[in-house]
């Protein structure tokens, strides 16, 4: 992302090349294509636009060109003021956190202030270590595995999962309610992954794929962040959903947000799934990089995103006694 802006900043020219033929064959046989999740969006794009919640207007030449790097360099520097003294241990041994208060509270951990939400429960660690430290048993399980792909291989910037690992570290056996768990998986517009989640993963925990969902990421104009029919990169990810073949989930459902200046921020989907649980339903995301009030967390970046430096204080009259 980085070096794409910066091409663009310096002016770099390519050569013309032959105007490509767009390719709309959808990605799986049961993914929509592009043009669908376009049109789609662009309908709640236009009613967030008509409520407000979208400014008017193209983004700005400047913005465009530096790829919003302002924002992005902001991430950067917070991420690594918010960052833990280096302890030379890449793999924490694994730490619980709770919270069991109506209200967030702030605790201090390796010397920073970090919030725990309401009610949120947290196990900090690598998910192929946790497993012998997390019980319970959950009505709904959110996913956002690190997906290997060419980029995070060439980059080395975080650590990525093999299909066949992801198939034999998640303890989702029994971790579901007896009741029946509906699962959910993050998946990036890659084929093979999306494959691999319906036709493997999903079935390994003796679950039904039900359902894909899309989310598309915007500018704050309401803007793809990249063309639907760019070959290389979508301006749209996959959640995948699976469950007893009698669960009740929309097969198509279109999301639409501005996406996090920090890499790999998904916008939460507590809301979103709250209509398809039953009510007091447990729930648990594997793989989380933060925290939401009544859920349980787990991964090495539970607390990524907790800092007290991420948050903006508010009047005391609000604060809880």
């Amino acid at each position: 992302m980085d070096s794409a802006a910066d091409r663009l900043a310096a002016g770099t020219e390519r050569r013309k090349r032959k105007r490509r033929r767009i390719d709309d064959t959808p990605l799986t046989d049961f993914v929509q294509p592009g043009s669908w999740i376009a049109e789609a969006s662009g309908r709640i794009v236009r009613a967030a636009l008509d409520a407000g919640h979208l400014e008017l207007g193209p983004a700005s030449d400047c913005n465009v060109r530096d790829n919003n790097r302002a924002a992005r360099d902001a991430a950067t520097a917070a991420l690594l003021a918010a960052s833990p003294p280096a302890d030379g241990d890449s793999s924490p041994t694994p730490t619980g956190f709770r919270c069991p208060a109506l209200h967030a509270r702030l605790i201090q951990f390796r010397g920073q202030p970090v919030w725990l939400p309401a009610k949120a429960r947290a196990q900090l660690g690598d998910v192929r270590d946790v497993g012998p430290y997390l019980s319970g048993s959950y009505d709904f399980i959110l996913l956002d595995p690190p997906w290997q792909n060419k980029s995070a291989k060439r980059k080395r910037t975080y650590g990525t999962l093999r299909h066949d690992e992801l198939l034999s570290v998640l303890p989702l056996g029994r971790l579901a309610s007896p009741r029946g768990c509906l699962v959910a998986v993050w998946c990036t517009a890659n084929p093979g992954h999306l494959q691999f989640v319906a036709r493997q993963l999903l079935p390994s925990w003796g679950l039904t794929y039900l359902a894909t969902w899309y989310w598309v990421k915007v500018t704050k104009h309401g803007e793809p962040v990249r063309p639907f029919d760019c070959p290389h990169k979508k301006p749209y990810e996959f959640v995948l959903f699976g469950g007893p073949s009698s669960a009740s989930v929309p097969r198509d459902k279109v999301f639409v947000s501005v996406p996090s200046c920090v890499h790999s921020h998904k916008p939460p989907l507590s809301e979103l799934v709250r209509p398809y649980l039953r009510d007091g339903a447990e729930c648990m995301e594997l793989f989380a990089r933060y925290l939401v009030p009544g859920w349980t967390s787990v991964g090495n970046e539970v607390l990524k995103l907790q800092h007290d430096s991420f948050y903006e204080p508010t009047s005391h009259e609000s604060l809880p006694s």
